[in-house]
């Protein structure tokens, strides 16, 4: 959670769901392995699920 706080500057509470498209993009761009994308994945479908009870229209998948 803190390379997404950091990446957009802000509190994650305050992004939605196009900033975390976004930073899954950023993360593909920069060559992030598959499974740290997974897990970082399902890091943000956790907070957002569960830490801030926010659903994300199940929209947050990795890539094949």
């Amino acid at each position: 959670m803190t390379k997404f706080s950091r990446y957009f500057g802000r509190s994650p509470e305050r992004l939605g769901l196009e900033d975390v498209r976004a930073f899954q993009m950023y993360l593909v761009s920069q060559g992030i392995s598959w499974p740290a994308l997974n897990q970082t994945v399902c890091a943000l479908r956790f907070f957002y699920g569960v830490t801030l009870d926010r659903q994300l229209l199940g929209i947050l998948r990795t890539w094949r």
